[in-house]
């Protein structure tokens, strides 16, 4: 689909532990993009995705990465303190996250529902939990297929 879309950090994980779901999903936007905290979030987390495996995919599916300016810090940090008042508490990373999509008219793509919501947020799939160390169940929500993005090399797996 056209249309410069946010990715979350978790997708991006689920994608590098193989969930289909999340292959997907990225496939199925033209123009993604990731804030620059999701870039370091990435990178810091050696441990998920190592490096040389995260520059190639993120060259294949070709994601801009949205820098962080004054603009968004202003409105990371007005979510902050409004969520801090009203509840529930953001953690900065995410405040900043969702200050990127707002102020750039982006639609944020993630399965973290506790922090993000309204209107510019999809869920494009869930996963269960039956412990804390193995995940179950990865299905999309709703009924809506999702088309691979034209010209990708990734296709839907099925």
């Amino acid at each position: 689909m056209a249309g410069l879309v946010l990715f979350d950090t978790n997708i991006l994980i689920d994608w590098s532990k193989g969930y289909k779901e999340a292959l997907n999903e990225l496939a199925h936007w033209d123009n993604p993009a990731i804030s620059a905290i999701t870039w370091m979030e990435l990178y810091g987390g050696a441990d998920v995705m190592d490096v040389p495996r995260f520059d190639e995919f993120m060259a294949d599916f070709g994601f801009e990465i949205i820098e962080i300016d004054a603009e968004i810090m202003r409105k990371a940090a007005s979510i902050v303190s409004e969520r801090r008042r009203h509840g529930p508490r953001i953690a900065l990373p995410d405040a900043i996250i969702q200050a990127t999509a707002d102020v750039k008219n982006l639609t944020i793509i993630t399965r973290n529902t506790k922090d993000f919501r309204g209107r510019n947020v999809r869920v494009p799939y869930e996963l269960e939990t039956i412990s804390t160390t193995m995940v179950v169940n990865v299905d999309p929500p709703g009924d809506t297929p999702v088309k691979p993005r034209t010209g990708s090399k990734f296709k839907r797996l099925k």
